[in-house]
């Protein structure tokens, strides 16, 4: 982090700045497979999985209470308030609620070529840059998600460029920019903090080496965003307290290697090859200039953002390893854009032969992977709602077990059958994250199974949505069961649940 202010003369690195230019085949080929990482950031099955039924049943509420159930649900404001007006426009089909994601996800396209630019790439790695973030798997799979990440990709390289123009460009303008850019990302994710940590420590060894105008700038611009987060502030802490990822253990290191090949594979393993050609071009890209000396600047470089990305993943798993907090690959939006960056740099300083033949590969495995993430359904909610439209009837009792299963398929469902949550919610369609493990242990599963029994009349049935490996749980689940079986005999499986899916789920129904 010492260098954050410099960065080397890039073409005297990584070649001169359009040395494919005499073969012009190239960039047709170069748009057709952009326009098709375009059209895959629009298309996925359409069923939303819990979280995105989460962010939908929030965001639809009027904005007070929309605050209030942010409160319960453990997240800043800024992406809920975005889809808000969204569905205010264009309401609440899938395709509609997916494309703000989408939206996003192209905007960051053109971003991606100017930080690269920045940088001190030319118009090979511009365009090298363009092409594999349009095609990357774990963007493209998180830009056909109604969740924030695409906008947290969006702000950072925003951020990004905020932050390499006040330091070029010292003045109050710029940093103001870098304030908003940091308060912006600070109202999408939490792991923001790591982020912004991780470049403030940077810019504070910057400042005691260089004394440069523009890191103070930078400096100020980021105190300046913090003071923007304050008014959330009390409900950050207040979340910190009562939500957080109940779900999750402490992490460990072995985690690390799976989490950073998910940037290249999006968690498939279609494209094994990926991981081993992708990072170490990744790493040539960081620190190709440390081996190569020659003349600096003030102005960010790709040691330094290979340097802010690792230090991100360091802070983000001391701090996750302390506080119990969940470390997965979708977090991670807040490093994401750099490694995609560093891979083009890694590419373009290949000899040019094997910088063809290496994007070759990485994109054709890529494109294998997305079409793979276009056509692969990421719950069983559509499912479940329709065996509940067909035999659910009023009068029925119909028991989620675990709740996390209800958010999309309440959201699908036609049943007037009664709906039941473990551990209750006062809205089967938005969980409730306040407490959320004590709130489970506090009910027993056997008074919910006596209480469904004994309310549904004879002839009746009563149905449990039940899905494993959910960690707060434990046995509580199987335990409704017993007590069910032991009250109305015997139940009836009427949906297997497809366990390679995400979010899989089980149905049977008991008769009394």
């Amino acid at each position: 982090m010492a260098d954050l202010a410099t960065r080397p003369d890039v073409r005297a690195v990584y070649g001169p700045p359009g040395r494919y230019d005499r073969r012009r085949w190239w960039l047709p080929l170069a748009v057709l497979v952009v326009a098709a990482g375009v059209v895959a950031r629009f298309v996925a099955p359409a069923p939303l999985w819990l979280d995105e039924a989460q962010s939908v049943a929030i965001s639809r509420l009027p904005l007070p209470d929309l605050f209030a159930a942010l409160r319960e649900d453990g997240s800043p404001p800024l992406y809920y308030l975005l889809l808000h007006a969204w569905i205010a426009l264009f309401g609440t089909g899938s395709f509609a609620l997916r494309s703000l994601s989408g939206v996003f996800a192209v905007a960051a396209l053109p971003l991606f070529a100017l930080l690269t630019r920045r940088l001190g790439g030319g118009r090979t790695a511009m365009t090298v840059v363009v092409v594999l973030a349009a095609t990357n798997p774990w963007l493209v799979r998180f830009a056909s998600e109604v969740r924030m990440y695409s906008l947290m990709v969006l702000l950072v390289l925003v951020g990004a460029l905020a932050v390499d123009l006040v330091l070029r460009r010292p003045g109050p303008l710029p940093a103001l920019g870098v304030a908003a850019s940091a308060a912006a990302v600070l109202y999408t994710h939490y792991w923001a903090m790591f982020l912004l940590a991780t470049v403030g420590a940077g810019l504070v060894v910057a400042w005691v080496r260089t004394r440069r105008t523009g890191v103070l700038w930078a400096l100020g611009g980021l105190i300046g965003g913090g003071l923007l987060f304050l008014p959330w502030l009390p409900t950050f802490l207040w979340q910190m307290k009562h939500t957080g990822t109940p779900w999750a253990a402490r992490p460990q290191l072995s985690q690390i290697p799976s989490l950073v090949n998910s940037w290249a594979t999006a968690g498939s393993s279609k494209a094994a090859i990926l991981p081993l050609l992708v990072w170490p071009l990744t790493v040539v890209g960081a620190v190709l200039p440390l081996l190569r000396p020659t003349p600096r600047r003030t102005v960010l470089s790709p040691p330094v953002l290979g340097a802010i990305g690792a230090g991100t993943i360091a802070v983000a798993y001391s701090m996750s390893w302390l506080s119990h907090a969940a470390l997965v690959t979708r977090y991670t939006a807040v490093v994401v854009p750099f490694a995609v960056v560093l891979l083009a740099f890694g590419v373009v300083a290949l000899p040019n032969r094997y910088a063809a033949l290496a994007l070759i590969v990485i994109v054709a495995a890529s494109l294998l992977v997305d079409r793979g993430i276009t056509r692969t359904y990421r719950t069983q909610a559509a499912q479940i709602a329709a065996v509940l439209d067909t035999q659910a009837k009023p009068g029925d009792q119909v028991i989620f077990c675990p709740d996390q299963l209800a958010p999309d398929t309440v959201r699908l469902t036609h049943t007037r059958a009664h709906l039941i949550t473990y551990p209750a919610q006062a809205d089967p369609g938005r969980l409730d994250w306040t407490d959320y493990k004590q709130r489970i242990e506090a009910v027993s599963p056997h008074d919910v199974a006596n209480a469904a029994a004994g309310a549904v009349p004879r002839g009746g049935h009563v149905f449990v949505v039940y899905g494993s490996g959910y960690a707060p749980f434990g046995s509580r689940c199987e335990q409704m069961f017993t007590t069910l079986s032991a009250d109305l005999g015997n139940p009836k499986p009427v949906l297997l649940g497809r366990t390679r899916l995400w979010e899989h789920g089980w149905v049977w129904r008991w008769t009394r």
